[in-house]
């Protein structure tokens, strides 16, 4: 079972990005998919783990969810460098 969660999230991801970034191309679409898969992937259980009682919600605190934001930001920065570098 547990594997069939995961394969379930790994197709689950690629279509969300397709629908997200759908006019761009293949290996753009692939340089993205490694930080939004983690992101989906962190957010998830964090949240769902939240739903059990007497436990704590990790992405409620500002400096968790300050955090992700921040890196995930650099990250989609420097990705979107080195993608659409000028070329000599």
């Amino acid at each position: 079972t547990w594997q069939s969660l995961v394969e379930l999230i790994y197709d689950f991801v690629p279509n969300l990005v397709n629908e997200q970034i759908g006019g761009l191309f293949e290996n753009v679409k692939q340089k993205f998919f490694p930080c939004i898969s983690v992101t989906f992937t962190f957010s998830l259980f964090r949240n769902l783990q939240g739903m059990i009682p007497y436990s704590f919600t990790v992405t409620s605190h500002f400096l968790i969810t300050l955090g992700l934001s921040f890196s995930l930001f650099i990250n989609i920065t420097i990705v979107g460098f080195q993608t659409n570098k000028e070329k000599e």
